[in-house]
C-alpha cells in the first residue's frame, strides 16, 4: 500500500523538522517551528488517510496479510541458514 509508504516519509520528515526546530540559531527559528508544525499536520492527515483505506478492509484481509508477511519471514530466516549451512559444509558452490 503506497499510502503506508508515504506515511512513513511523513513521520521521517516530521521527526527531521522537529530536530531542526531545536537546534541553529534563534533568528530562524520561527520558520523552523513553523515548518515542523506543518509537517506535523501532513503526517496527521496521511495517517488518517491510513486509517480510512484499513476501515475499508475486511478484517480477513488483513489477518491474511499478517499471515503472508510471517510466512515471508519464516522462508527468509530458513532460506539464511540453509545458505549459512551451505557454505559452513563447504557446500555452497554445488
Amino acid at each position: 500500500m503506497q499510502e503506508i509508504t508515504i506515511l512513513n516519509e511523513r513521520r521521517r520528515d516530521m521527526d527531521i523538522a522537529a530536530e531542526e526546530a531545536n537546534r541553529g540559531p534563534n533568528e530562524t527559528r520561527m520558520q523552523r517551528t513553523f515548518k515542523a508544525e506543518q509537517t506535523r499536520r501532513d503526517y496527521e492527515m496521511q495517517l488518517g488517510l491510513v486509517k480510512a483505506e484499513f476501515r475499508k478492509l475486511p478484517a480477513i484481509q488483513i489477518e491474511q496479510a499478517k499471515c503472508l508477511k510471517n510466512f515471508n519471514e519464516l522462508m527468509f530466516n530458513y532460506h539464511s541458514q540453509m545458505e549459512t549451512l551451505l557454505v559452513k559444509h563447504r557446500a555452497d558452490k554445488v
